[in-house]
């Protein structure tokens, strides 16, 4: 679990579609790259949705209030 992530095994994501050459998606490979294998595993159920929940709660207050989002934002119906 300590081990670093090998190139190949990201070289085998890229290729399998994974991730794309879209610059919203290709950094992954290289922030993956920097992880052991540990930390690749325990980030989907723990540190991701972390990055998620202020978003969540924005989208909740959005929906209950049909307030602005953020500046530029036009509402719907």
């Amino acid at each position: 679990m300590k081990r670093e992530v090998l190139p190949g095994a990201l070289a085998d994501i890229s290729a399998v579609g994974g991730v794309t050459g879209h610059p919203d998606s290709i950094w992954l490979l290289d922030y993956w790259g920097k992880k052991d294998v540990a930390g690749i595993l325990l980030m989907p159920p723990t540190r991701h949705v972390m990055l998620h929940l202020n978003d969540c709660c924005k989208w909740k207050e959005h929906i209950r209030s049909k307030k602005k989002l953020f500046a530029g934002y036009q509402s719907e119906g």
